[in-house]
């Protein structure tokens, strides 16, 4: 491989790092912004029919910001949650009392925009049982072998 080739190949994985090339953009809500509706951190990613994407969303498509208690590996969750720059608000959950869809003030839940990945939940809260099992197999095996 030639130099300037190496070059290019570093300079497009730290470009693919900085931009966040695998990520999604949505409306993180803490659960102070969102009006009683939600106990966790969420972020919205199904935008407001008519409106331009990255600043009104609905309720259809969450992620929860961390990984539930006694979820299971197929359970997703968002994961390198990092600010859009410049900063920028966004809103959630439109109000649907007929007033327009373009003002942030017909809106229950206000966050700001982020970016973010979806990773499923690791498998963490079985490793004590994995282990009692791995051990319990061992110990039978270890019984069955007769001693010469």
């Amino acid at each position: 491989m030639s130099i300037p080739f190496k070059i290019f190949a570093t300079l497009v994985v730290l470009a693919c790092c900085a931009i966040n090339c695998f990520g999604q953009t949505g409306c993180f809500v803490p659960v102070a912004g969102s009006a009683g509706r939600s106990t966790v951190d969420r972020i919205y990613t199904n935008p407001q029919s008519g409106e331009p994407p990255g600043k009104f969303y609905t309720t259809a498509v969450s992620y929860t910001a961390t990984c539930p208690p006694g979820a299971s590996a197929s359970t997703t969750y968002a994961v390198n949650i990092s600010d859009v720059v410049p900063g920028t608000g966004c809103w959630v959950d439109y109000k649907n009392d007929g007033s327009p869809t373009q003002y942030p003030n017909n809106y229950y839940q206000n966050g700001k925009l982020v970016n973010f990945r979806v990773a499923n939940c690791p498998i963490d809260d079985y490793i004590s049982l994995m282990l009692v099992g791995l051990a319990g197999i061992g110990f039978v095996m270890v019984r069955r072998v007769t001693l010469v």
